[in-house]
């Protein structure tokens, strides 16, 4: 699994391609939400331990049907296609990364159509986060992870920034600082 860091460069990135002209706090706090979603399932970790809660991940949350039903809820409460589209493409790009790294824990892969087809897809491309304690939660080989999850990803995010004209100091800063003002 990639950290927080890859999965949310890999949502922002897909908020500036999908957002035109409004990006603010709030927009961006969706997108993050959104990316970071699916592994909600991860909560019962910390009130069951790692060995129990941790059956639950990459089940229940990252597959086509958890993607179809939260962006019909988030059609249902913003009345927005666009936004309930863009839902849809962070959460299956979540479990579609999440499928690219190596797996340390049952089940190996991502349940893509569960509960349809329990067949795990995973490629192993790249390593990924050991999560079992805090010494290997912060270990050098999640370093490694993390810093190869910034090569790809941070080039994506600045060169569609780039592309886009986005004033980056602007989006994640002038919302803070001037909310207030009119």
């Amino acid at each position: 699994m990639p950290s927080p860091l890859g999965h949310s460069l890999a949502s922002l990135s897909i908020g500036l391609v999908a957002e035109n002209e409004y990006y603010n706090i709030k927009y961006i706090f969706f997108i993050l939400l959104l990316g970071l979603l699916p592994d909600m399932d991860l909560l019962p970790t910390l009130f069951m331990g790692l060995e129990k809660g941790g059956k639950f991940h990459q089940i229940y949350t990252h597959n086509f049907l958890f993607a179809l039903i939260v962006s019909l809820l988030v059609y249902l409460i913003y009345k927005n296609k666009k936004y309930a589209i863009l839902s849809f493409i962070i959460i299956c790009t979540h479990f579609l990364i999440d499928s690219l790294v190596t797996d340390y824990r049952e089940p190996i892969g991502v349940p893509m159509f569960y509960p349809f087809w329990n067949k795990t897809f995973y490629l192993g491309l790249f390593p990924g986060i050991s999560k079992g304690n805090l010494s290997e939660l912060f270990s050098i080989s999640n370093l490694k992870a993390i810093g190869i999850e910034l090569i790809i990803f941070l080039p994506i995010f600045f060169i569609i920034a780039i592309i886009k004209g986005i004033n980056l100091k602007k989006l994640f800063f002038y919302d803070i600082f001037h909310s207030n003002k009119k």
